[in-house]
């Protein structure tokens, strides 16, 4: 044989004893990253070019060697990775918002785990090792709680749309409105800082939104609101602070026609408790809260007023920061921000309110007009909600009672409305006729000009009458009024020359009672 053939034997005999040397060994036993390290060794060997005998075993050499020296570790890549899940877990966690004793409860946890990894000998051992560490951690809960508003789309997105769980409170962004029902965010903009609502951006084209979310700023429309919201793990305070006015690095949005509620969720029922119309300031934004545990806040941001298709926004979300704290509860502050009244005075607005809505269930829907008839409604409304910020006593519940109910009796029937506009309108048309009266008794008009200025009364006196409103008879007696003054009137050479009876009869008077003087100066001379 030549010596090629003799180096390549040579070669092949030499990676055979390395595969046999990788075949008594077990891939269980090693890590992932481990077994790739000695396939690397063998594949590295029977790759290479060797042109002397030396250099062959040399090369052998390396690779037997090397694979000896990578020891079996099963949970090596399991261990890192727990190690990374619950070194994560700890980092995310802020010492601050602990207190001392607890957060040495969860240092050890954590420490406990780093250790006690190394010594685990099977997977399972090392799970369980796991588990009991970070339930430990995760049991220790914080009576702190902050929470930057730029932060969930991006989180939102990340879980699926569902509440951000905390230790003070959960939270999450809903669309739509408190009152005309909240809607999930299911969707995911032009980036991970951007979510919408599908439904409300219907029509708008595949992947196009006009109602949404960003984490800097939202966009809003009649009925498609943003809205914030709280559940409280604990009893607790949370402080909502704006800073994006006082930064100077922008301002609160084009917030007309908008306002920022906010309601508590107590049970089953539903509050309204605070109410800023066309919010713009840091002011306005910001608030301090109290939940008890269980109860749910909402901090609504909607406008039912704009025209459909309109949007609305606000900068406000770049610079808010909500902070909770789990020792910071206070009853009173709670019972006051909530209206919660004494029994007597919730007594007087039920009876109040069930006698306002007697009294409209005794009228008569075809004895109104469609626009008093929902006026009449609205004013229960209005009494209803008035009594969950405006009333303290029972006194206070009366007096609003009296005034509702007042403006509620004077609303007018069709017949008294009726009634009521024909008053109305026969009051202008006797402005009219005075007007006309003066205009005759002042000047003089031509046969002709004087059947004119007549037919104008009669033409406005009809208008004035077929009126359909106060507002439209009030135009045609001005409109009418307006037609008798334009009509010619006689010149004063017409009424008044020295040729006519009423010349010289005035002239003659004249010069009378020159006379008269005359004559009384001079008696006065001697």
């Amino acid at each position: 044989a030549n010596p090629t053939e003799i180096g390549e034997a040579v070669v092949s005999s030499y990676a055979k004893k390395l595969d046999a040397q990788v075949a008594a060994l077990t891939k269980e036993n090693y890590a992932e990253s481990d077994w790739a390290l000695i396939e690397v060794y063998v594949s590295t060997f029977k790759a290479g070019t060797y042109e002397t005998a030396e250099a062959l075993y040399t090369a052998y050499t390396t690779a037997k060697t090397g694979i000896e020296a990578v020891q079996p570790d099963p949970l090596k890549d399991k261990r890192t990775e727990l190690l990374n899940s619950i070194g994560e877990f700890y980092n995310g966690l802020d010492k601050n918002n602990y207190t001392a004793e607890n957060w040495t409860l969860v240092e050890t946890a954590y420490n406990e785990f780093v250790t006690g990894a190394e010594a685990c000998e099977t997977e399972t051992e090392l799970q369980s090792l796991y588990d009991e560490k970070y339930a430990a951690m995760d049991a220790v809960k914080a009576y702190k709680q902050d929470f930057a508003y730029l932060d969930y789309p991006s989180k939102m997105n990340a879980n699926g749309y569902d509440w951000i769980e905390g230790d003070v409170f959960d939270t999450k962004l809903y669309a739509g409105g408190v009152e005309s029902g909240l809607k999930e965010f299911d969707s995911k903009g032009a980036s991970e800082n951007i979510i919408y609502n599908a439904e409300l951006n219907a029509g708008l084209g595949e992947g196009t939104y006009a109602y949404y979310a960003e984490n800097w700023k939202w966009y809003i429309g009649r009925d498609a609101g943003i809205i914030v919201a709280y559940k409280a793990k604990a009893d607790c305070k949370i402080e909502i602070t704006n800073t994006r006015i006082a930064s100077g690095s922008g301002n609160n949005g084009w917030t007309s026609d908008c306002v920022l509620t906010g309601y508590i969720l107590r049970g089953e029922d539903v509050k309204k408790i605070s109410s800023v119309n066309a919010p713009a300031s840091d002011e306005d934004f910001s608030g301090t809260y109290y939940l008890k545990e269980g109860d749910v806040l909402y901090i609504e941001f909607a406008s039912f007023t704009i025209n459909a298709g309109d949007v609305r926004n606000t900068e406000a979300p770049y610079g808010m920061k909500a902070a909770g704290d789990s020792t910071a509860f206070d009853e009173a502050a709670y019972a006051e921000q909530n209206h919660d009244l004494p029994a007597e005075v919730t007594a007087a607005i039920e009876e109040k309110t069930q006698a306002l809505n007697e009294y409209y269930a005794g009228l008569k829907e075809a004895d109104y007009s469609a626009t008093n008839w929902l006026t009449l409604s609205d004013y229960i409304a209005q009494f209803v909600s008035k009594c969950e910020t405006e009333v303290d006593t029972v006194e206070d519940v009366t007096a609003l009672y009296e005034s509702i109910f007042a403006e509620m009796q004077a609303v007018p029937t069709l017949a008294q409305a009726e009634a009521e506009l024909k008053e109305t309108l026969e009051g202008y048309v006797a402005e009219l006729q005075a007007e006309y009266d003066r205009l005759i008794k002042e000047n003089e008009y031509t046969a002709e000009n004087k059947a004119a200025l007549d037919q104008a009364l009669a033409d406005g006196i009809a208008q004035i009458r077929a009126a359909k409103s106060k507002a439209a008879g009030n135009t045609a007696r001005r409109e009418a009024i307006t037609a008798l003054g334009a009509i010619e009137k006689k010149t004063s050479a017409e009424t008044g020359g020295c040729g006519s009876a009423l010349g010289v009869a005035g002239l003659l008077t004249g010069l009378s009672a020159l006379l008269v003087g005359a004559a009384v100066l001079g008696r006065k001379k001697h």
